[in-house]
């Protein structure tokens, strides 16, 4: 029969604390914004080149007032306005130039379980 020796074994980073997080609280809100506005162009993109779900479609009307999508001749139409709107608010959260309401948006519609779980490291 073979003894074992009890012992402690981690798995995290040599020198981190426990239960603290490795980036500052910009870079974690920096990394919530990058990724919601990820998951806003991704179902823009289907929309736009024609492949988009029916949750796809909804979504997108949703959050658009009824006079921009008539204004645009459609939802297609209006799908391609708004990739080149998030792609450009993409490039200032990346250089860190957000305007005012870039961060009035963010505040909308970031939760608290997006600045703790982020699938981005903003400084990497």
């Amino acid at each position: 029969m073979t003894s074992y020796d009890a012992f402690l074994e981690h798995y995290g980073v040599a020198g981190m604390k426990w239960g603290r997080r490795r980036g500052s609280f910009a870079s974690r809100v920096q990394g919530a914004s990058l990724d919601n506005n990820q998951r806003k162009l991704a179902r823009a993109t289907r929309v736009a080149e024609g492949r988009g779900s029916a949750g796809d479609k909804v979504g997108l009307f949703l959050t658009a007032a009824p006079g921009k999508i008539i204004a645009n001749k459609g939802l297609k139409n209006y799908a391609n306005v708004q990739v080149s709107k998030l792609n450009a608010q993409k490039a200032r959260i990346e250089s860190g130039k957000k305007t005012a309401l870039d961060k009035l948006e963010d505040f909308g519609s970031i939760g608290i379980a997006d600045l703790m779980y982020s699938t981005r490291d903003a400084k990497g």
